[in-house]
């Protein structure tokens, strides 16, 4: 079943433009059942740049399908936080004003994203190759992703909850980090909400790299120069 369907453009247009990709500049126009609030607009925005510039995306093609996914799948994961919904997305990508390659896609024919429970909560897979995946992961109230290591696996993460825990200390929405290998982290929600991470891996996730550690283990600050704030 194709994800693509027809047009169902709703009364809030949005435009979204970025030009500094190695395929020169993506443009993305989106359309809302109502007017999103500003700090939405940031939000998602933010996600989308961390998309672009964190993944090592050797296609075009799946870098489109991988935003295209996100946008249509924002605020449906978890069901508890609920933005406006955006119907529709138009994208395109110009290179010296020639356009390269566009498409549409809309919510009316989204497949629901792939699910799996875990001992925090639940992930949801956005985008997946070998190459790469894109994951939303929902830790729940009460619940923490276990200190643990990876080997192999090249790991970014995007915090877009404001209840989290990293290292053991508070950390804000907005901010990235790219793990080394072998560094050791973890996450614990006390809220009283779902709190999500968006992770990016390449290779694509291997349940063999996530090594958990000892909990008692001292854990460091990540380094400052592997994080990032984007909104």
């Amino acid at each position: 079943m194709s994800r693509f369907g027809k047009k169902n453009r709703a009364a809030f247009p949005l435009s979204f433009s970025f030009t500094a990709t190695p395929w020169g500049e993506l443009a993305l126009r989106l359309f809302c059942n109502s007017h999103p609030r500003a700090k939405y607009l940031a939000r998602l925005k933010g996600a989308l740049a961390f998309i672009i510039s964190s993944a090592q995306w050797a296609e075009l093609p799946h870098l489109l399908e991988a935003l295209a996914l996100y946008v249509l799948s924002e605020g449906r994961y978890p069901r508890d936080n609920r933005p406006p919904l955006i119907e529709h997305l138009e994208l395109c990508c110009c290179r010296e004003a020639e356009e390269t390659l566009s498409f549409t896609l809309s919510s009316e024919t989204l497949l629901p994203l792939r699910r799996e429970e875990t001992d925090f909560g639940e992930v949801f897979v956005v985008f997946e190759d070998t190459a790469v995946g894109l994951y939303r992961l929902v830790i729940a109230p009460g619940k923490g992703i276990l200190t643990h290591q990876h080997r192999c696996m090249d790991e970014h993460e995007l915090i877009l909850g404001d209840g989290l825990l990293l290292q053991g200390n508070k950390i804000a929405s907005g901010i990235s980090h790219h793990w080394p290998r072998y560094f050791p982290h973890r996450y614990d929600n006390p809220s009283m909400r779902p709190q999500v991470v968006l992770c990016i891996d390449h290779p694509a996730f291997l349940a063999q790299d996530e090594l958990i550690l000892p909990s008692h283990l001292q854990l460091e600050t990540p380094p400052q120069e592997r994080r990032k704030q984007w909104w």
